[in-house]
């Protein structure tokens, strides 16, 4: 697989080991991702409440969009000449 020796393998994994990974994650990794995390999330809440009012917009638009068609119609067809 590799053109190494075996013996810098082995060593290479008795190092990979002996390193402390999972406390250097716990201690100072986690902290940070979790802080980008929120960040993420805050983002993303910012961003829905900005865009609220379009969404309302839509949501009636769709509601009394039947409505407009039938009141508006009759006044369009009328034609005003001067």
């Amino acid at each position: 697989m590799t053109d190494l020796p075996d013996v810098y393998v082995e060593t290479a994994k008795e190092i990979a080991k002996q390193l402390p990974i999972k406390e250097a994650y716990q201690d100072a990794v986690a902290p940070a991702a979790k802080q980008t995390a929120q960040l993420a999330v805050d983002l993303v809440k910012t961003i829905q409440l900005a865009l609220a009012p379009i969404q309302l917009a839509g949501a009636l638009h769709h509601q009394y969009a039947p409505f407009f068609t039938v009141a508006v119609s009759p006044v369009v067809s009328v034609t005003v000449k001067l």
